[in-house]
């Protein structure tokens, strides 16, 4: 067991995986993230690169490859949280520019 997976034990959020994890699968959503930024958040995928990746339901059924045949199955719990580092980074930037088109038409 990596050294790492210990932090879930103290992450309540994290101990309920819908679907099985796939090791193939981890591997292509960590290279997605080392190549590209998550774009074109919707209420339940983005974009990462070609790729859509499931977002909502996190973390448990979150970080899957969304409309392809591997779509039943999950990263590890560790590329799920750094997806969801991203996602909330997105989330929050796309919040700012709404904040600031907002401010723009009162001020």
């Amino acid at each position: 067991m990596n050294l790492r997976n210990l932090q879930f034990l103290f992450k309540p959020s994290y101990w309920t995986m819908n679907y099985r994890y796939d090791e193939d699968v981890d591997k292509i959503v960590n290279e997605l993230l080392d190549r590209y930024e998550l774009t074109d958040l919707s209420g339940y995928t983005c974009k990462l690169g070609k790729a859509t990746i499931w977002v909502a339901n996190e973390h448990y059924a979150s970080g899957r490859l969304y409309g392809t045949e591997l779509e039943n199955f999950r990263p590890s719990r560790l590329t799920i949280q750094r997806l969801s580092k991203r996602l909330h980074k997105l989330k929050h930037t796309v919040s700012q520019r709404k904040v600031n088109r907002v401010r723009k038409q009162f001020l």
